[in-house]
């Protein structure tokens, strides 16, 4: 065997903003671990011919982000059953042979949710902000959790995506109200929290961009958002500036890559370790 042992890595397009490089290789070397771990971007057209490199070239896991977290559902062996459940995969393992698909991101979330001190989900109305992946994966974890919430609320730029996402999980909803709506359907002053699933205000095209209309936010909002580049999006500044309480995306993203690191080293990574090379990454103090 070679000094590298073990081979990781994360796909997706664009690519260049990921941090999963600087994370994983940070608690390898916490643990003096022979392994190594890289980026690639991947175009949704080569995404089978990267699934299919990902077994030929032993690729021990692989994490993935957008736009392939549905796309790469057939092409995998098998799921678990909560990203069967989601219908979205965010970590590969390359488990004999066979390319197994999960899903962190949820969770991840909701570790960091917590680890900010946020209010309990419990009796909650929430909004969600977006149908894709990441929004799947976070909808399940909502409805899943001890504390369920009182309503969920989707918005999607396509509706009837947001609708059959509502349709999908309703069988985990129980006595959470889940539906489908327009920003323009719902009283600020009846909405908690506020969780932006999508790219927008992300480092890029979107950047400068805020996914709802900033005049929606109030003091009492918890307001989140999964992009971690730039660190202060549009959407944060916005909310923040009407006294709103707020949320990154960097803990989110620290919290789904150690889950991953523990799916496939078989311990708990140094958390905190991996969080503080991703703010010196991003160059965020404190």
């Amino acid at each position: 065997m070679s000094a590298i042992e073990r081979m990781f890595m994360v796909i997706g397009d664009p690519i260049a903003h990921s941090l999963s490089p600087v994370l994983h290789r940070a608690a390898y070397a916490a643990f003096s671990l022979d392994a190594w771990y890289g980026a690639s971007r991947v175009r949704a057209c080569d995404l089978p011919d990267a699934v299919r490199g990902l077994r030929a070239l032993s690729i021990a896991g692989c994490n993935v982000t957008i736009p392939h977290k549905e796309a790469i559902l057939p092409l995998l062996d098998d799921l678990t059953d909560r990203a069967r459940a989601v219908g979205a995969v965010n970590t590969v393992t390359l488990r004999d042979g066979r390319l197994i698909g999960d899903t962190t991101d949820g969770e991840g979330w909701l570790r960091s949710y917590r680890d900010e001190g946020a209010p309990s989900l419990a009796g909650q109305t929430v909004v969600l902000l977006g149908a894709g992946g990441a929004a799947r994966s976070i909808l399940y974890t909502l409805l899943t959790q001890d504390a369920a919430c009182a309503r969920i609320f989707i918005i999607n730029r396509d509706r009837v995506r947001a609708e059959r996402l509502c349709a999908a999980f309703a069988h985990l909803a129980h006595g959470t109200v889940l539906a489908a709506c327009a920003l323009d359907e719902l009283r600020a002053s009846e909405i908690d929290v506020i969780i932006n699933t999508t790219s927008v205000g992300m480092e890029g095209e979107l950047a400068g961009a805020c996914p709802i209309a900033p005049d929606f936010f109030r003091a009492h909002h918890f307001v989140s958002d999964i992009v971690y580049r730039p660190a202060q999006t549009v959407f944060l500044s916005e909310a923040k500036r009407r006294r709103a309480h707020t949320h990154g995306g960097l803990g989110m993203l620290v919290y789904q890559g150690a889950l991953a690191f523990e799916m496939w080293f078989g311990v708990k990574p140094p958390v905190d370790r991996m969080m503080a090379v991703a703010r010196e990454a991003l160059q965020v103090k404190g």
